[in-house]
Formats: structure tokens, sequence, C-alpha cells
């Protein structure tokens, strides 16, 4: 029956699934179009978190709003091929290092702390606090160079979506494309 329509046990939770036919059904596109939906806003978050942490290192006093520069995805290259001034290249290099930690903890946060403390204990719980650390000096930067409006509302709001979005869109994007296309 094509018309009829599956659906799979997660969790307790009923997802629906493709029709029975071949190929992917309209709930499958929806999720699919949904996914790279909130791909783009993961990606635009992790945009606009980079010109916040990069405009505390470099001492501006620039706001974000919400419409990042997408060049900074250019810099990844160019922090192993080099280029920019003296202090560019650093400011860059911490900026995405604490992008990439902070996606890394909201992917796998247990799986993180497991490989920083192979080592041994002490080593974990170090990491343990550098990680928080990092984590609470992403927002904090957020809260001061970024603003979706005038007033601590806006630099508090700014901080809060900005963060949101990169701990959270990114695992549903990928989610609603694997059940869209049926993986």
């Amino acid at each position: 029956m094509p018309t009829r329509q599956r659906a799979t046990m997660q969790g307790g939770k009923m997802i629906p699934t493709s029709s029975s036919g071949s190929g992917i059904g309209a709930i499958g596109w929806l999720f699919v179009g949904l996914g790279v939906v909130f791909l783009a806003f993961f990606f635009n978050g992790i945009a606009a978190q980079v010109q916040t942490n990069e405009a505390a290192i470099l001492g501006q006093q620039v706001m974000v709003t919400w419409r990042p520069n997408w060049d900074v995805y250019m810099q990844i290259p160019q922090l192993f091929l080099g280029g920019g001034n003296a202090a560019q290249p650093m400011a860059n290099y911490v900026s995405w290092f604490i992008e990439f930690l902070f996606v890394a903890l909201s992917i796998g946060y247990d799986i993180v702390h497991i490989a920083a403390g192979y080592g041994g204990r002490t080593l974990g719980k170090i990491f343990w606090v550098f990680s928080w650390g990092i984590v609470l000096y992403n927002m904090f930067n957020d809260y001061n160079y970024g603003t979706l409006g005038s007033g601590i509302g806006g630099h508090l709001t700014f901080m809060i979506v900005a963060s949101g979005v990169v701990a959270f869109a990114g695992k549903i994007g990928m989610f609603f494309i694997e059940k869209g296309l049926g993986v």
C-alpha cells in the first residue's frame, strides 16, 4: 500500500519515515528541507560567535548583529597557510578553537571528556574546568560583543540565541536529514 505511512519506534516516540514505496516520500523531503534550514542557522551561529570572540581578543568595540560575515570560514585555511597582520592569525586560531571545542562538547560531551582524560583522572578534571571556562568565555563574549537590539535585553538575547543555535541546531539538522533520507 503506497499511501500507508510507516513509522518507527525510537525512545518511545513515533517518528514518521518515508512511504512504503521506493524513494523519499513527501514527509521525508520535509525533514530534509528542515534539516538544511537548521544547518544554515548552525553555520550562521558559528560565524557570529567567531566574530564576537575575535572582537574580544583584538580588543575591538565592534557590536556583532545577527548578520555575520561568512568570510570567517576562509580563516580556516588561512590558519594553516598564513596571512593577515600579526594579531589577526592568533585571534583566528583562538576563536576557531573555542568554536570547535564548543561544537565538540555539544555533540559528544561525554566522549570529549573521556578522550581528554585518557591520560588520567587528574587530566580529565583539569580539562573539565578548562572546557567549562571556554564555554563561559564564549557566552561572555557573545553577551559583550553581540546584540539583537539595544540595552541588556539585546545582549542577553544574542548570547542565548547564538549559544543555543550552535549547541543544538546542527544536531537537529543532521537528525532531520538522516530521518528524511531514511538512514
